[in-house]
């Protein structure tokens, strides 16, 4: 797909691969990028630095998705691109007996924002070419 004259939401869009995807879009000549994440101030630094928009956005709630679908096409257009680029992380590795029911949560609220890909897909207002 060209980004060229394009809008994009980007998930997950304040840090790592997020980041270097809207920067990477921004230079391809997308029209405008939004940038969602849960680290709303980093998500304002990467749209800062691109002329982008930033949403704080945490994807394992259907809500928050539509809000921020609804602000993006609101300000700045139908979306062309949603890339769904959200995840969760774990900064230790735990043997089986040494897990603790904090890890669990974090597991399964990555599986929470994996079903958000679906919400995002639900709540998108694409129209046929």
């Amino acid at each position: 797909m060209r980004l060229k004259d394009k809008i994009t939401l980007i998930t997950g869009g304040a840090h790592g691969i997020g980041r270097a995807l809207a920067e990477r879009f921004h230079a391809e000549g997308a029209t405008a990028v939004a940038v969602a994440d849960l680290d709303e101030p980093g998500a304002r630094d990467v749209a800062a630095s691109i002329g982008g928009l930033a949403l704080e956005v945490d994807v394992s709630k259907e809500e928050d998705i539509r809000r921020a679908v609804e602000r993006t096409e609101t300000e700045l257009g139908p979306i062309d691109l949603l890339c769904s680029n959200a995840g969760v992380a774990f900064s230790e590795v735990r043997t089986y007996f040494e897990r603790k029911a904090a890890d669990y949560d974090r597991w399964l609220a990555g599986m929470r924002r994996l079903r958000a890909k679906f919400f995002a897909n639900e709540v998108m207002s694409f129209e046929d070419p």
